[in-house]
């Protein structure tokens, strides 16, 4: 649940077709891992308190001048 002052990081993906994928499959665990790992490193140099989560914006273009943005949030819940 959100509460004021949580902090939320955010991890953006970007197809402009999904001959890979879609944007939201293309987050690998190895990424996570990394993602992870850097917002452990600044939470730890800014001593913060408060709860955070990790957000994923998935932006898969459907045509050149259309997108369709998809909102996930608290990915590491999944």
């Amino acid at each position: 649940m959100e509460k004021d002052g949580d902090l939320i990081f955010i991890e953006v993906k970007t197809r402009k077709n999904d001959k890979f994928g879609r944007a939201e499959e293309t987050l690998t665990r190895k990424q996570k891992l990394k993602l992870i790992r850097t917002i452990y490193q600044y939470i730890s140099t800014n001593s913060y308190q408060k709860s955070w989560r990790l957000d994923l914006i998935a932006i898969n273009f459907t045509s050149a001048s259309h997108a369709e943005i998809r909102h996930i949030k608290n990915i590491l819940e999944e």
